[in-house]
Formats: structure tokens, sequence, C-alpha cells
């Protein structure tokens, strides 16, 4: 059993994440919670003259926003998903990281609007803060349709589940998969010296890469093991940046998802040293899964009935 959740809020970018999950083989059964989050001020129909307008601004809006939530569920339904849809007041961040953890979710979709790197760092993003901060896998979508995938791996205990992840979801099966792992440059202790007596500026400091046959090597075991679950893998190893090398060879490689851990920094911490996934997932145009939180299904959940669409109770 596969639990999906699906952040909806009427923009196009959450709508390509629905026809995402809508057009991909997920193992039956499969059921997708339909997440919205509605936050209109009705507080302040108490302290406002004329505040009853505000509850009833909400209550209309509330109900084309479920009557739009019910269509999309049952394009899930045609397709052979279980459908639910959830509507919760709160930030939509919050809202989609709270469903997730109660209800013990494999997998978070969903858009992207795509501020751009800059406006995201400052303001932050959806997006950004749900892969940050989930339980679970994130799928942040950007195209309706995956047709390759880079997996970037580094041997944390996160990227090591990857291939564990996508042998659990069919629809990824199919997706041919080029296996990257980035070594980081250092530069030599005695380059690029200066002495007062120097005449011009010193030459560039030589790089060296003391751990490239680490990367090659963790990237050639990944393929085999993607291999061996039936992908059609390669594997290659990059030097420098990892964002930078990771963005560079999907470009190169023609991927349209990036897979990609999350070493799970905390605020102060990525603040100061920044996330390689977190840098990806601003600045690609692709599709990116971070995989974070727990990783694999867990089989023994209880059974979820599979007759008709399911409406989780509103918050």
């Amino acid at each position: 059993m596969v639990r999906i959740v699906v952040g909806i809020d009427g923009s196009a970018p959450s709508l390509v994440a629905h026809e995402f999950v809508a057009g991909t083989t997920w193992p039956r059964p499969t059921t997708v919670r339909l997440v919205a989050s509605h936050d209109v001020p009705m507080d302040w129909a108490t302290h406002v003259p004329g505040g009853d307008w505000f509850a009833e601004v909400d209550g209309a809006a509330r109900t084309e926003l479920m009557r739009r939530m019910d269509a999309l569920a049952e394009e899930l339904r045609r397709v052979g998903m279980v459908p639910e849809v959830h509507l919760a007041r709160g930030p939509a961040a919050i809202v989609l990281i709270d469903q997730a953890r109660e209800w013990a979710a494999d997998l978070i979709v969903v858009g992207n609007r795509g501020r751009g790197p800059r406006t995201s760092a400052l303001l932050g993003s959806v997006s950004a803060s749900v892969a940050d901060h989930a339980p679970c896998p994130v799928l942040v979508v950007r195209q309706p349709r995956a047709t390759r995938m880079l997996l970037a791996v580094d041997g944390s205990p996160s990227a090591t589940a990857i291939p564990q992840v996508l042998r659990g979801w069919s629809g990824f099966r199919q997706l041919p998969v080029d296996v990257v792992s980035v070594a980081q440059p250092t530069p030599r202790a005695d380059a690029g010296f200066v002495t007062a007596w120097a005449t011009s500026e010193p030459a560039p400091a030589p790089l060296a890469v003391r751990n490239l046959a680490e990367h090659r090597d963790l990237a050639t075991a990944v393929a085999g093991r993607m291999r061996a679950a039936g992908w059609d893998a390669s594997a290659s190893t990059r030097v420098g940046d990892p964002a930078d090398e990771i963005l560079r060879a999907a470009h190169d490689l023609g991927a349209d998802l990036i897979v990609t851990g999350s070493r799970g920094l905390g605020d102060l911490q990525r603040l100061l040293v920044g996330s390689v996934a977190h840098e990806v997932l601003l600045r690609a145009s692709q599709s990116v899964l971070v995989v974070r939180g727990h990783v694999a299904a867990d089989i023994a959940r209880r059974p979820v009935a599979l007759a008709g669409s399911q409406r989780a109770p509103a918050g």
C-alpha cells in the first residue's frame, strides 16, 4: 500500500503535480490524499463592523475549493487510485507536513511556483519548506511527466535508500537512470603562498581530489543496485560544487527528474552552510525528488477501503 499526499491550491503548478500523480503507475492499492489549506481570517469577524461578511466569503471559498477538489479526486478514481480530499486551515507547508506525519504518508507531491532561487531564499517557498521538514520523501513537480532520472548519491543514509524507495513505485521503473556522485576539490595547503617580495599575482591554486575513487566506487555500486532491480542505469563521477555539478549533469544527460537525498540539516546549520538538496531544488528546472525521513511503505499498515472517494475530516 502506498500513501501519497498531494498539495492542491488551485494554481497551475499544483494541477501539474496532480497530473503527474494521475499519469504515473503506482502499486495497487495507492491512496492519494488531496490536501488544501484555507487561511481566511475568520477571527476578524468579532473585531470589525460587518464581520459576518468574512464568514460568508470563507464559506463560499471553501465550497468552491471542495468542488474543485472533488473533481480532481474523480480523475484519480478513474485511473484506479483511492482518492481522499482534506481541507485544513493554516499555512500550506505546515498543513502538508502535519498531514504527512499524521497519516504516515510515503510521499508528498507538490507543484512549484518558480519564484527563482533569490526570491525563494528571501521569502521562502512552500515546496522548499516541505522538502526541508517533511517526514517522508518529497517530489516537487515541474513537468507532468518524467522520461529520464538523474540519481545523485553522496553516501548519506537518505541517498543510499533511494534505490529501495524507487523499487516500490512502479511508474519509475521504466525510466533510464544516470547515477552521479560529485567529489569536491580542495586547495593544496602549499599553493598560493604570497610573500612581501612577490612581484606578480600568485598562480591559481592547484586542486586536489583525495576521494575521487570513493565517489567513483559509490556511483558504480548504486548503478549496479539499480540494474539488479531492472533499471537501465549508468554511473559517472564529477568534480566541483555538488549542486552545480548535479544541475549540470541533469542538463547534459537530458534528465527531467533529479533524485537526491537530504542530510537533514537543522534550520541554523542550513542557514550557515546550506544544503545541496535545498540548493538543487531552488535552482533546478527539472522535477526534484528529495528522499528524506522514513523511506519505505509499511505493508503492515491498517487497510484502506477501496470503494469510492473518501473525505478526510476538515481541520
